[in-house]
């Protein structure tokens, strides 16, 4: 017998645009910066662009150079906090 599963939202996003693009909130402390973020069901990373940290109020150059490998190949070293 077959199962329903409900949830109580659901986001319809843009299926025009190239990936999984859903509208997301990242918080640190007080501060908040709202972004588009790609969906990447295998990742075990989340990579956001610098000026989203520095918006925040994170001290980037504090962080650990990361490389990360994709099927496109090996990143350039990207910090990590």
């Amino acid at each position: 017998m077959p199962e329903n599963i409900n949830f109580e939202t659901a986001y319809y996003y843009d299926t025009l645009k190239i990936g999984i693009t859903v509208p997301s909130i990242l918080r640190f402390n007080d501060l908040i910066t709202e972004v588009d973020a790609k969906v990447d069901t295998g990742a075990s990373f989340c990579i956001f662009e610098r000026r989203h940290g520095e918006h925040l109020g994170i001290d980037i150059e504090s962080g650990h150079l990361e490389s990360f490998s994709t099927a496109a190949g090996i990143s350039k070293p990207t910090v990590t906090n």
